[in-house]
């Protein structure tokens, strides 16, 4: 990779720690599945929840898909390190390489049905396409911006310490994913069946505040309005998130901070 893809993969790589928690519970849908079964990980970034299916299940045939080729690179060599067997491919979710119904289940961690990646309605009806009859979707999704540690705590940063209309309403974006029910229907409508939703709330674990600092600001939709703070804004945006860390602060002197997703599980 070039010293820019590394950057790139790199900067991704600080969500994973975050993210962590909700792996157990999107991956015990497919724990039935029969060795041999093909898994699709949609938007799989540097490699999960791919390369955790793959500890868990190693008889599983696993494709990780994502349209960035820094996180595939990336992705690829922490499979190799690891001893794992895992096909990464670049691979739009609204366009996927596989047969009409040669897919057994299709994962997602905050890819599939998150809001500002693809059209809801394209990417749950490829999803149905490919999955065959009686295959299983098990995915986590943001839809509510206060809930993500991200942007719970990053957004209010901004808009303290930036002019007034600076920062985008990042909710209009996230308005049709938080309507009750809106991504069932989405599903629904795709030809999915026994849809099952729910919230799932835990705890994401940061071991300091310059850790946390570099997941907030260095990528994502955020980071260009943090790179764009001087240095007095800057400084006053990082006393502000230790403000607002505060309350999650760990006797160790790190943090535990609460996030709540949406879960969905469905067939085909």
């Amino acid at each position: 990779m070039t010293n820019t893809e590394e950057a790139v993969a790199a900067a991704h790589d600080l969500s994973l720690p975050y993210l962590a928690g909700i792996t157990d519970p999107l991956l015990t849908p497919l724990d039935a599945l029969p060795d041999g079964a093909h898994v699709v990980d949609v938007a799989c970034g540097t490699g999960e929840p791919s390369l955790s299916l793959a500890r868990r299940r190693p008889g599983l045939r696993i494709s990780g898909i994502d349209t960035e080729f820094a996180l595939l690179a990336a992705a690829r060599a922490k499979a190799a390190e690891a001893g794992l067997t895992v096909e990464f491919t670049p691979m739009p979710m609204t366009d996927l390489d596989f047969a009409d119904g040669s897919v057994d289940a299709i994962t997602s961690r905050m890819g599939l049905l998150l809001a500002g990646t693809a059209p809801f309605d394209a990417a749950a009806g490829e999803a149905a396409r490919v999955l065959r009859a009686g295959g299983i979707l098990s995915l986590a999704t943001w839809t509510d911006l206060a809930a993500s540690p991200y942007t719970g705590i990053g957004l209010p940063v901004l808009r303290r310490v930036l002019p007034e209309g600076t920062v985008p309403e990042f909710e209009a974006l996230f308005a049709d994913a938080a309507r009750p029910g809106a991504l069932e229907r989405q599903l629904a409508n795709a030809g999915f069946t026994d849809i099952q939703a729910s919230w799932f709330s835990w705890e994401t674990e940061c071991p300091g505040f310059e850790s946390w600092w570099h997941f907030d600001t260095g990528a994502g939709p955020l980071k260009p309005f943090f790179d764009s703070l001087d240095d007095g804004r800057r400084a006053s945006a990082r006393q502000a998130m230790n403000d607002a860390l505060d309350e999650h602060r760990t006797p160790s002197g790190g943090y535990r901070v609460p996030a709540t997703c949406r879960m969905i599980t469905a067939r085909r």
